[in-house]
């Protein structure tokens, strides 16, 4: 039936000769928005409610970061990048390259849903639907969006700890040039070649882009324990983005991208420091969007397929195959100047090719947007999906934001969420159970934003996200010589709850401090595993002159556990950013990684970089 509906769906819009994506929306909103009000893109979401709302409006806790923000930063990674927001910590176990994991709010990394230019890259090759953001750079990504808490109402599956939606660069900006090459030496024999390439004309831009880094890199195991031996990485990238105008209301967005990449590991559990162990992983990703606007109908339709092919030897070798199938529409239309209504329906497919297994899930959605007062807006999403193993699933949000004046808001939401076991969860022959259900959450979080001038942003927000029926891994009881077990729907019960404070201080023209701390533990007051209970961090960028920049950041985090309760020591690192025009087009870049070359655990046993030193030159032609 789903298959059907999205088959009439599609040949319906074809025939109507329109097109998909949400940047026809977005130019319509800012079209009909008073520009007195002087709205920019970073202050407009689209994630919260799936359509473009003005940030004060939106109830939901939210982050957007534009590509001014993002380039600014020191951060090479896209998971660096993140690992620097309120209310998110990333590990990484090892080197660079290896499995970088993203923690919302202390929620488990496959708590989340991401989408990479509308491909949803959740990954149901591993034991849980986990998305791998490892590969990505900062210099790709045009915007990041984070939507904070259980989002399942709009979302589906996965939306328990939140969403996160990244755009990649794929307009042409008014003076960029078509060609671009960006070449970066560095320590241990790092190497990076990037070619970026844009075609033109009047109705379609694309983008070509091609991506590879070599390194020798450094032990995956800390060096405290003796290691020495380097654990190589190897990345290869290649991109496409298409988008084709229609009209002003219709765009086709096309979007591709392959990575292939190696990457060399030691075995924690033995503390070895091994030249044997090693991960290969092959992803491609395909995403087409479509949208037309007509008799006040925004209608917005999307198709996606990821899938992964995994090789490799850690204490036995593996091999594993994963497909995702994404598919959406979304309807959206202002009733009155005071009410909206967004709507629609989605499609998830799961599938591991090599164990032959597969399940899909059904979604319908619906929520109401209305404007309640001048000051005054509220939101009401609800949602059902049907699950090809443990059948239907009801989810519900209602949130609101306050404009207190002219400078401050109040925001809050209360949402619920879910997660449907995973295929390895389900029907691996040995840990496998078919008879589980799915994860089930509810979500609290209040924010309190305040524009204290026109240079300095205060914002403090807490939060409060329960997840029940939780499924873990249990040991089958002795005798046991094997260590055998199978998952488990338990009684246990995570709650995370916390506080993020981030202040945005623009001290002149060409200076701005961002500090920022967060508070994460459980319901008792606990540490999280690999989440440090206190995040504080402090960046600051300057504009020297006309050509010279610099950008530094200090993160200190402390009480941080890892499985077992294994205790890890608290840490500080400081990065260092330099950016100099050499001449019209041409940049020279000095990064300079953990200064103080301190060392540190995010993962017990796992060293991460000691002292590192990058330089490199980029030229648009």
């Amino acid at each position: 039936m789903p298959k059907i509906f999205f088959f009439i769906i599609i040949l319906y819009f074809y025939l109507l000769n329109s097109a998909f994506g949400y940047d026809a929306e977005i130019k319509k909103f800012l079209d009909q928005f008073d520009s007195s009000n002087r709205i920019v893109l970073n202050e407009i979401s689209i994630l919260a409610n799936k359509t473009p709302t003005e940030l004060s409006k939106v109830g939901s806790s939210v982050n957007i970061y534009s590509k001014e923000e993002i380039t600014s930063s020191e951060s090479v990674y896209l998971v660096d990048f993140l690992d620097k927001v309120p209310g998110i910590s990333v590990v990484r176990s090892g080197s660079t390259g290896n499995l970088s994991t993203v923690f919302i709010r202390g929620t488990s990394p496959y708590y989340s849903r991401v989408f990479v230019d509308g491909i949803d890259i959740g990954n149901p090759s591993g034991t849980q639907q986990t998305p791998s953001l490892s590969n990505f750079l900062t210099e790709d990504v045009e915007s990041i969006e984070i939507l904070k808490g259980s989002q399942s109402a709009l979302y589906g599956t996965q939306a328990i700890g939140g969403v996160i939606n990244i755009r990649t660069n794929l307009l042409k900006s008014k003076n960029e040039k078509n060609n671009k090459i960006t070449l970066e030496y560095g320590s241990f024999d790092t190497k990076a070649l990037r070619y970026k390439y844009l075609l033109e004309n009047k109705s379609s831009e694309y983008v070509f882009d091609f991506y590879n880094l070599e390194s020798e890199g450094f032990s995956a195991l800390d060096r405290k324990l003796g290691a020495t031996e380097k654990d190589g990485f190897e990345n290869k990238r290649y991109s496409i983005n298409g988008k084709h105008f229609f009209d002003d209301n219709s765009i086709l967005g096309i979007n591709l991208f392959s990575t292939d990449e190696y990457v060399e590991t030691d075995d924690s559990f033995g503390s070895s420091d091994t030249s044997t162990y090693y991960a290969n992983e092959y992803t491609q990703g395909i995403g087409l969007e479509y949208e037309k606007e007509f008799n006040n109908l925004s209608n917005v339709l999307n198709f996606s397929k990821f899938s992964s092919d995994r090789s490799g030897q850690t204490f036995s070798s593996y091999k594993n195959k994963g497909e995702r199938t994404f598919m959406s529409y979304k309807g959206s239309s202002n009733l009155n100047d005071k009410i909206t209504v967004v709507f629609g329906s989605d499609f998830i497919q799961d599938k591991t090719p090599t164990t032959n297994h597969e399940n899909d899930i059904f979604g319908i959605f619906g929520e109401i947007i209305h404007q309640t007062s001048p000051h005054l807006n509220n939101t009401l999403a609800v949602r059902n999906d049907g699950h090809s193993a443990f059948g239907e699933q009801f989810s519900y949000r209602i949130s609101s934001a306050y404009k207190l004046n002219k400078n401050a808001n109040l925001k809050g939401s209360y949402g619920t969420g879910f997660r449907s076991p995973s295929l390895y969860e389900l029907y691996d022959s040995v840990n496998g159970n078919a008879d589980l259900k799915p994860e089930k959450s509810s979500n609290f979080d209040l924010e309190y934003t305040n524009n204290l001038s026109d240079n300095f942003r205060f914002t403090v927000a807490y939060f409060s996200n329960e997840t029940e029926d939780v499924i873990d891994w249990v040991m089958n009881p002795p005798p046991n010589p094997n260590f055998e077990g199978k998952y488990t729907q338990t009684s246990a019960k995570k709650k995370r709850e916390g506080i993020e404070i981030s202040n945005i201080y623009n001290m002149n023209k060409s200076t701005s401090i961002d500090f920022s701390y967060s508070y994460t533990a459980d319901d008792k007051g606990g540490k999280v595993i690999r989440v440090p209970r206190n995040q504080l961090g402090l960046n600051l960028g300057n504009q020297f002159n006309d050509k010279l920049y610099f950008n530094g950041s200090i993160k200190y985090n402390t009480d941080i556990i890892d499985s077992g309760n294994v205790k890890l020591e608290d840490y500080s690192l400081v990065n260092l950013l330099a950016k100099y025009e050499l001449y019209e087009n041409t940049n020279l870049k000095l990064r300079i990684e953990n200064i103080f070359n301190n060392s540190y655990q995010v993962i017990d046993k796992f060293g991460t970089s000691p002292r590192a030193f990058y330089l490199s030159i980029d030229n648009a032609f």
